[in-house]
């Protein structure tokens, strides 16, 4: 019974962690809910401080475009980074896109 106990409440937590990216997600983009930026980024670093890749990918995206966070490009870096080095695809190619915008804007 322990071991149902504990499977179950893994179940629960594995099913917060995916709302949490979610519920960014759906305040970021205004999806069913009044958009809020701010609670968008609450939401996508609780699930980030998790490891969940998506939600670092999307904090990037929010200090590249400065969207609620001051727009900086190097922290975006970082977070395309970290996603990327926890498995998300695409922060391997924001990051590469990124850094070729700030390379070719430097001159």
């Amino acid at each position: 019974e322990a071991m149902n106990k504990c499977f179950v409440y893994f179940l629960i937590f594995k099913h917060a962690l995916a709302q949490q990216v979610n519920l960014g997600f759906f305040y970021y983009s205004g999806i069913g809910v009044e958009q809020n930026l701010k609670l968008a980024y609450e939401f996508f670093m609780m699930a980030a401080k998790q490891g969940k890749a998506d939600s670092m990918l999307n904090i990037g995206v929010m200090y590249e475009n400065g969207e609620y966070l001051a727009k900086d490009y190097h922290k975006a870096l970082e977070w395309y980074r970290k996603a990327a080095d926890n498995g998300n695809s695409d922060g391997e190619q924001f990051y590469n896109a990124l850094q070729y915008r700030m390379i070719r804007n430097s001159h």
